[in-house]
């Protein structure tokens, strides 16, 4: 069985260079743009079964790329909840007792009014797989979700690679990664297409 994890395309968040967490920030017109161009120049594979995160930046992108609706969209698949620093820009938060309690000890401290990481990266394994059990309740051999990056990443970590930090994983917008699964959880290959995205980001 393989499944198909596909970034977002850029945000209006992520144009403006702030935290999004679950803020339901659309795509940007440059992000809506860049990602029919790669549809234009690369095919992301058709699968039987198509999730996503229910936030508009991931539905949008669903949206550009296979003409359709998920048939699921899972809360577990949501971006991490960053509470009051959503909205905030990367670079102003160096006089914030919030931010750096939080980035101090982010797997057990939350943001205020926010998940910690350790929370939202369990909520998220638990969110993959329930993905992994619906395709095998169905007898699919193929899937695809339209995520976050850190969702991504965090899946990456648990069912592909534990040895590569979370942060060490790779996702430019619109990138994606394909997991092949046996009957085990974990990943029997891990490969990255289309190829050109992550070669031209280094």
């Amino acid at each position: 069985m393989r499944i198909y994890m596909i970034r977002h395309a850029q945000s209006t968040a992520n144009s403006l260079k702030v935290w999004t967490g679950q803020t339901n920030a659309g795509l940007s017109e440059e992000g809506a743009a860049a990602l029919r161009s790669i549809c234009g120049r690369f095919e992301y594979p058709r699968c039987e079964i198509y999730f996503s995160s229910p936030l508009l930046r991931c539905t949008e992108s669903m949206k550009i790329i296979y003409g359709r609706a998920a048939d699921y969209e899972l809360t577990e698949l949501a971006e991490c909840d960053m509470g009051e620093l959503a909205g905030m820009p990367y670079t102003s938060l160096d006089d914030d007792p919030n931010y750096f309690a939080w980035i101090g000890r982010p797997e057990e401290t939350p943001p205020w009014k926010g998940e910690s990481f350790g929370a939202f990266r369990r909520r998220a394994e638990r969110g993959f797989a329930r993905m992994l059990g619906i395709c095998r309740e169905r007898g699919a051999e193929s899937a695809a979700s339209v995520m976050h990056g850190d969702v991504m990443r965090a899946v990456l970590h648990r069912f592909a690679d534990e040895k590569v930090a979370h942060g060490d994983w790779k996702i430019p917008n619109s990138g994606a990664y394909m997991l092949e699964f046996g009957d085990g959880e974990t990943a029997l290959r891990c490969e990255t297409l289309p190829d050109f995205l992550f070669s031209a980001r280094g």
